[in-house]
């Protein structure tokens, strides 16, 4: 969905256009998915730098997954087989919060995908975990018995606390910064 074309210009610069690099995805299951990137030849000034502009793009994709194999690779194309799940550092993204207890600004990170999806976490290790069904029993009937209470409390403080507009205005940068 995002263009990416800035991240391998920083990481190779024999790119002088990768926004030519076009991927199609060619198969796909519940484990794996086959991707194909074409249109090296455009992407790249120099035509003998496309060998390395092809293991550029195989160490770019190693960012995102654990197991990354190529399948064929001709002059025009390059085929590689990508597992879908995502590398524990990648499970999660940095965002900012307002810490409950010393009422300052700290970084936490923002879960993605699993059990965990959604839940902003001190420890990025762990959205990996398993949710304690005790403590999420606890806080939804918290959540029901003081529903109307816990929303007005939310949304005064949302609009009068300093700290709360630093806190979205830090994570609006940071959206922005990462291309969403």
């Amino acid at each position: 969905m995002t263009n990416r074309a800035h991240d391998l210009r920083k990481i190779a610069p024999d790119f002088s256009d990768p926004d030519e690099i076009y991927l199609k995805r060619v198969s796909e299951d519940d484990y794996n998915m086959v991707l194909q990137f074409a249109g090296f030849n455009q992407a790249v000034s120099n035509p003998e730098s496309i060998p390395q502009a092809k293991r550029t793009v195989i160490k770019w994709l190693k960012r995102f997954s654990m197991d990354v194999q190529i399948m064929r690779s001709d002059p025009n194309a390059l085929q590689v087989r990508v597992a879908k799940e995502l590398r524990f550092d990648e499970a999660s993204i940095s965002i900012f919060k307002r810490d409950p207890k010393s009422n300052k600004a700290k970084r936490y990170y923002k879960c993605i995908g699993g059990k965990k999806n959604g839940r902003r976490v001190a420890n990025p290790d762990d959205c990996i975990g398993i949710p304690d069904f005790a403590k999420k029993m606890k806080f939804g009937i918290a959540k029901r018995a003081k529903a109307g209470q816990m929303g007005k409390s939310k949304k005064k403080t949302q609009l009068t606390s300093i700290l709360a507009k630093r806190v979205r205005k830090a994570n609006q940068r940071v959206k922005k910064a990462r291309g969403f």
